[in-house]
């Protein structure tokens, strides 16, 4: 079950080749304008965690997810180890335009941006259990959806029974992503790219 301990921001390095480079975090300050936090800042939230940051091809905007582990939510799913919503937000490079992109009581999260200005991500709104999960340790699966820059038109672009995890577009315009594959493989080569 994934559970990062909370802390982290995102940041902006310069100068990274050099001896001094210099990190700026582009959330300190910055209030989101939309969606369940709006008015607040999240690098100010103590139990912030941070996860999966995409650049735009523009190189303008960041996607990225976002959960409170103060927040715990009972559906979808029983499971009680992690039971935080990540929520998908976009920023500019210079810390403006804060916005909540996907709510409610999904987890969503590792968004990645595709060359027509859609995003894909991985949810668990397919409300898949992991194979290995008895009935009193459901572990829900995730798999790939898209949805429009503004978070409207979601829809699944996989029908996998399983976690589909880290989309990313590779070079010739791509989606590529790993599967959590149980068909004939031993537990270390279970990972591979699609």
């Amino acid at each position: 079950v994934y559970n990062p301990p909370a802390g982290g921001g995102l940041y902006l390095v310069s100068g990274l080749k050099s001896s001094k480079p210099v990190f700026k975090n582009i959330l300190k300050g910055a209030k989101v304008v939309s969606g369940e936090n709006m008015g607040k800042t999240l690098y100010d939230n103590a139990n912030r965690v941070f996860e999966g940051p995409d650049l735009s091809f523009d190189g303008k905007e960041v996607l990225f997810s976002f959960a409170d582990k103060s927040i715990k939510v009972d559906f979808p799913y029983t499971y009680n180890a992690y039971p935080t919503p990540f929520h998908i937000y976009k920023v500019n490079i210079d810390g403006s335009d804060l916005t909540q992109v996907t709510g409610d009581k999904w987890k969503d999260y590792s968004p990645c941006w595709l060359p027509d200005g859609r995003i894909v991500f991985v949810s668990e709104r397919c409300l898949l259990s992991n194979r290995c999960s008895g009935e009193k340790d459901y572990e829900p699966g995730a798999t790939l959806y898209s949805m429009k820059e503004d978070g409207t038109d979601i829809y699944p672009i996989s029908w996998n029974e399983i976690n589909e995890l880290h989309p990313s577009v590779d070079n010739q315009g791509r989606l590529v992503y790993t599967r959590w594959d149980y068909v004939d493989r031993d537990f270390s080569a279970a990972h591979h790219l699609w």
